[in-house]
């Protein structure tokens, strides 16, 4: 197995989440159209039972390094008003799972609030940020991206809402998934 081919493998293993039944994993060829409808169609049922208000997290950072950021963002009725962003170390055992072929899909969901040390950002660094219905839209091009030249990646939970969306390019060995991590997902509370 070459680097690269390795590197992509590892990439596509530790961006998996757990082994139950809520995922939907694919054959990297994407999502079907009906997929995605269904998909869309959670996702307005979500929004409107919560009358748009939501905290979810998003996990970005790089396959190599020994740290990801984790970003919890608040939205009230569609709009982002607060986030927190948290460093986190790996789990070096993830790797270890990784080379000895043990099950490397199990992820714990984040149910309680990120730990004390977050940082909260800015108002400029909060205006940047988006809600869900950007992720909602992006998924919706998903179909279009070659599964030849692609891992591509869709996974949603029991609810069919997306918890993981996106493509890496084949061969590709770091900062390649273009696409969306989501940790967490919740109604504000009020």
């Amino acid at each position: 197995m070459s680097i690269k081919s390795f590197f992509s493998n590892l990439f596509m293993n530790l961006m998996k989440k757990s082994n139950d039944d809520s995922v939907i994993e694919g054959d990297d060829k994407g999502p079907s159209k009906d997929d995605i409808k269904n998909c869309l169609d959670s996702w307005q049922r979500f929004k409107e039972e919560c009358n748009n208000s939501y905290v979810y997290i998003e996990k970005t950072g790089s396959v190599t390094k020994d740290f990801y950021y984790e970003t919890q963002i608040t939205v009230e009725k569609g709009k982002v008003t607060k986030a927190y962003k948290t460093k986190r170390m790996r789990d070096s055992s993830e790797f270890e799972k990784y080379l000895k072929k043990e099950d490397r899909r199990k992820r714990d969901p984040i149910t309680e609030p990120l730990p004390d040390k977050q940082i909260r950002l800015s108002d400029e660094q909060t205006r940047l940020l988006t809600n869900l219905d950007v992720v909602y839209q992006f998924i919706e091009k998903l179909p279009n991206i070659s599964s030849q030249k692609n891992y591509i990646v869709f996974w949603v939970d029991s609810r069919g809402l997306v918890i993981c969306a996106g493509f890496s390019p084949k061969g590709c060995v770091d900062n390649c998934f273009k696409g969306h991590d989501i940790t967490s997902l919740t109604p504000l509370k009020a």
